[in-house]
C-alpha cells in the first residue's frame, strides 16, 4: 500500500469543482454505515444482501464517529491553513460559510418536519437552536449536527485567542490531546454514576473527542508537514487500526459499561485509521473505477443523513399504498434506499449547491485545495496548492503573520 503525495491523485467532478475522491469514499462509507444502521435491521431473506448489510447492524452506528473525524480533520486543516498564510484566522467569516453549508437544507427540512407535524410544531424548536442532543428531541439521529454545531462554535471562539497569543503549535497539539483524554475521562465518570448509555452517546461534552481527533490530525498534517507525510505512508499501520477497531466493534456492545466508555475511543481511533488508510494511497487511484461510486454516494451524503429516516418513512408509505407486495420481498430494502438515495439527490442539487455557490459569490473562498479538472479527467497532478508544506515551528511570526504559505482550505 503507497500513499500519493506529489503523483496524481483520483479526482471526482461536481458543479462546484473537483473533489477528492478519498476522502469523498470515507464519507460514502461513514453514510453507508449510518444508514444501514437505521434502515437494515431486518434480514432481507436474500443471503448475499444479508452478508453484505451485516457490518451496518453491526456497529452501523460508528458511521456517525468516522463523519466527525473527517469534519474535525478538514475543518481543522481549514482553520490551521489560514492561520498559517494570514497569522490569524477569521472566525466570523468561517462561521457564515459555515452557515451557508449547512443550514438551507438543514432549516428547509427541520420546517418540513414543523409543517407536517402540525400538532405540536413546537416540538422541534430545540432543533432550531442546536439542542436537540441535550433536548433528546425527535428525530433522534440529528444528535450529531447538534454535536458538529457546537463543536464548531467552540473552535470559532477559542482558536482566535490561541492565535492571538501565538500559541505554539506543540501546545495547541497537547491542549487538544488533553481534551481529548478529559472527555474519556468524563464518559467514564458518567458510567460510573449510571448515566444512560443514550445520553453519552449523544451529549457533547461526551462525544467532542472523536471531532477533536480530526482536529489533531489537521494540526499534524499543517504544523508538522514532513512527519504527518511520513506517518501517512504507513498504510499497513493503518490497515492493522482499521480492522482491529471493527473487530473490537464487532463484539462489543455500545451501550455495556466498556463500550460507552472505552468504545467510542475505539470507533474514533478506528474511523481515523481508516481516514489515514484511504487518504492519499495510490490504491485509491488504481481502483478510481470501483470506488467512484462510494465516493459519489459521499458528495450526497450530507442530505442524505440529514432526511434518511424521515425518507425512508415516506417511501414506505407509498410502496404499502402502491405496492404493498414489494414488502415481502428481498427488494423491499433497495426501494427504500432508492427513495431516500433521489430524495438527497434533490436536495443537494436544489438547495445545498446553489446555496454554496451563493457563498462562494458573497464569501469567496480565499484560495482552493483542489484545482478544478475537466469531468472526463479521472486524475490531475499536484498543484502547488496540492504541494507538501513546510513544517511551522511556530503558529505566528513576530509580526503577527505566517512566515509560510501552505495549501489551501479544503472547503
Amino acid at each position: 500500500m503507497k500513499t500519493v503525495l506529489g503523483a496524481a491523485r483520483a479526482r471526482l467532478a461536481s458543479p462546484l469543482g473537483a473533489r477528492e475522491l478519498d476522502l469523498d469514499v470515507v464519507r460514502g462509507v461513514a453514510i453507508l454505515l449510518a444508514i444501514g444502521w437505521h434502515l437494515a435491521g431486518k434480514p432481507t431473506g436474500n443471503p448475499v444482501s444479508d452478508i453484505m448489510l451485516l457490518p451496518t447492524r453491526t456497529f452501523g452506528w460508528a458511521g456517525v464517529d468516522l463523519f466527525f473525524v473527517l469534519s474535525g480533520f478538514l475543518v481543522g486543516r481549514l482553520i490551521f491553513r489560514e492561520q498559517a498564510r494570514t497569522g490569524g484566522f477569521d472566525a466570523g467569516r468561517f462561521l457564515l460559510r459555515r452557515a451557508f453549508k449547512l443550514w438551507p437544507v438543514y432549516y428547509m427540512f427541520i420546517a418540513f418536519l414543523m409543517v407536517t407535524n402540525i400538532w405540536d410544531p413546537w416540538q422541534f424548536l430545540p432543533q432550531t437552536i442546536h439542542v436537540q442532543n441535550y433536548t433528546q428531541t425527535k428525530p433522534p439521529h440529528l444528535w450529531s449536527l447538534a454535536v458538529e454545531e457546537h463543536f464548531y462554535l467552540a473552535a470559532a471562539l477559542l482558536l482566535p485567542i490561541a492565535f492571538r497569543r501565538r500559541v505554539r503549535p506543540q501546545t495547541l497539539v497537547k491542549v487538544i490531546f488533553g481534551l481529548m483524554v478529559a472527555t474519556l475521562i468524563a464518559r467514564v465518570i458518567a458510567v460510573q454514576l449510571d448515566t444512560k448509555p443514550v445520553l453519552i452517546q449523544q451529549l457533547t461534552h461526551f462525544r467532542v473527542d472523536a471531532l477533536l481527533a480530526g482536529m489533531l490530525l489537521a494540526a499534524g498534517s499543517v504544523y508538522y508537514t514532513e512527519l504527518f507525510d511520513r506517518v501517512v505512508a504507513w498504510k499497513w499501520l493503518w490497515f492493522g487500526g482499521t480492522v482491529l477497531g471493527i473487530a473490537w466493534l464487532w463484539t462489543n456492545n455500545k451501550n455495556s459499561d466498556h463500550g460507552a466508555s472505552f468504545g467510542y475511543s475505539v470507533a474514533y481511533l478506528g474511523s481515523a485509521s481508516f481516514l489515514l488508510l484511504l487518504y492519499r494511497a495510490e490504491w485509491v487511484v488504481r481502483f478510481r473505477i470501483v470506488l467512484r461510486p462510494i465516493g459519489t454516494l459521499g458528495i450526497y451524503s450530507y442530505a442524505i443523513y440529514l432526511t434518511h429516516v424521515s425518507a425512508a418513512d415516506y417511501v414506505n408509505r407509498a410502496v404499502v399504498r402502491v405496492a404493498p407486495w414489494v414488502n415481502e420481498t428481498p427488494f423491499r430494502l433497495a426501494v427504500l434506499y432508492a427513495g431516500v438515495f433521489a430524495i438527497a439527490w434533490v436536495l443537494t442539487r436544489a438547495v445545498e449547491w446553489p446555496a454554496l455557490k451563493l457563498r462562494d459569490r458573497l464569501i469567496p473562498p480565499r484560495a482552493r485545495a483542489v484545482p478544478p479538472v475537466p469531468p472526463e479527467e479521472a486524475t490531475q497532478p499536484y498543484t502547488a496548492l496540492d504541494a507538501p508544506t513546510q513544517q511551522l515551528p511556530i503558529i505566528a511570526s513576530p509580526a503577527g503573520m505566517s512566515t509560510t504559505a501552505p495549501g489551501a482550505s479544503s472547503r
